[in-house]
């Protein structure tokens, strides 16, 4: 007697038993591979970093990155033409305001000079005989012995000459200051930059630049802050400045303190920032035209401003926010803002100073989760919240 045929499922039910067997054996895996759930019954604690928050008088201030100008940068033009026959300046020279830097040759002035000395001598001497020859004509005008025409051409002649003494005059003027001009002096103190011409080279008056001075001390830093931040800076400024600290790129000492003096007349509509300059003393060359400096300008001092690790801050849909470890859970806090300064964050309301807020593992927080302290990292607490909660498991 033959066997009668094994009934065979329909090809969709052997695919819906094969998915299930699946779905089966990745629910066994994943309940092998799970958490094990907390003392209680209830979810495990999830690890986080916490830290205290703090009230402590806390400097308002704001940073930029400025950079260094001189108050003053002059160019030397040569006033007078001629040879350069010395040359008292070196590349990059410290020079003080009036020290000579190059002289010109004097001769040809000093030969234009004599020869107007010359005619102013001569011109002197005809207006003298012209003065006296008027007189003479005034008394014979009243003994009618010449005529009033010839009396009023001497008056003119005399003051024909007396014009011309003044020109000769002022030419002597003139080319004694070109002689004084040979003579080529720092119109102010400060750095000399590359020196263009050597002595030889012959300059012509007032044309070509034979080496630019920048002052140096005192020097400016100009750095612009964001546009909503004008009103105290300008309050500030009316009430006499503010200190103003600047760190050279790349210097590792202590900041050269200034003063802030002026602001700009505009708001940069590119960048939303107001520029502003202040003036340091840099009495020893620390600050360097056309170098960055990292600047803080100091506004005031928050007294017992309660402080947070920035990281502590979270933002949502409805604001700012911290999450509050009390009793092992935690508690979200809406807050408000102040200044950020040095990875710190002041809080205006919301979390009390010896309050524990999270610094890390906030992504994995919802209002009431049980948490357990990890180990302190740097600005962190390493004790656990709660004495009673679990401490965290060692790493693997």
């Amino acid at each position: 007697m033959s066997t009668p045929p094994r009934p065979r499922l329909p090809r969709i039910s052997r695919l819906a038993l094969v998915l299930s067997a699946l779905l089966a054996l990745a629910a066994l895996a994943a309940g092998c591979k799970g958490e094990e759930p907390a003392k209680g019954g209830g979810a495990k604690p999830v690890t986080v970093g916490v830290a205290l928050a703090l009230a402590r008088d806390t400097p308002v201030e704001l940073r930029a990155v400025g950079t260094v100008q001189p108050l003053a940068s002059v160019a030397v033009i040569p006033r007078a033409g001629g040879m350069i026959v010395e040359q008292h300046v070196g590349d990059g020279q410290r020079v003080a305001e009036g020290q000579p830097l190059f002289r010109i040759d004097p001769r040809p002035a000093r030969a234009d000079l004599r020869e107007a000395r010359a005619r102013l001598d001569r011109d002197l001497a005809a207006l003298d005989q012209a003065r006296r020859d008027m007189l003479r004509q005034q008394d014979l005008v009243t003994q009618a012995a010449v005529s009033q025409e010839q009396f009023e051409r001497a008056r003119t002649e005399v003051a024909s000459l007396a014009a011309t003494v003044e020109m000769d005059r002022a030419a002597v003027e003139r080319i004694e200051l070109e002689l004084e001009y040979t003579d080529v002096r720092a119109p102010i103190a400060g750095q000399a930059g590359k020196v263009l011409v050597q002595r030889g080279t012959v300059v012509e008056a007032d044309k070509g630049t034979l080496l630019v001075v920048n002052q140096l001390s005192p020097i400016a830093v100009d750095f612009a802050v964001p546009e909503q931040h004008l009103p105290v800076v300008r309050q500030r400024l009316l009430q006499g400045g503010a200190e103003v600290l600047a760190l050279p790129t790349g210097d590792t000492g202590a900041p050269e303190a200034g003063t802030l003096v002026a602001m700009d007349n505009t708001v940069d509509k590119a960048t939303g920032t107001i520029g502003l300059r202040a003036v340091f003393d840099n009495p020893s060359g620390r600050l360097w035209p056309g170098q960055f400096a990292r600047t803080t300008l100091v506004l005031g001092v928050l007294p017992r401003a309660v402080v947070v690790p920035s990281a502590a801050v979270n933002v949502g849909i409805d604001g700012p926010y911290c999450y509050v470890v009390q009793d092992g859970r935690v508690v979200l806090r809406a807050v408000d803002l102040g200044p950020v300064l040095d990875g710190e964050t002041v809080l205006a309301s919301g979390v009390a100073p010896g309050e524990t807020v999270v610094t890390r593992g906030q992504i994995r927080l919802k209002p009431g989760s049980a948490v357990r302290v990890a180990p302190g990292a740097p600005g962190e607490t390493a004790a656990p919240a709660d004495p009673q909660a679990p401490a965290a498991a060692p790493a693997s």
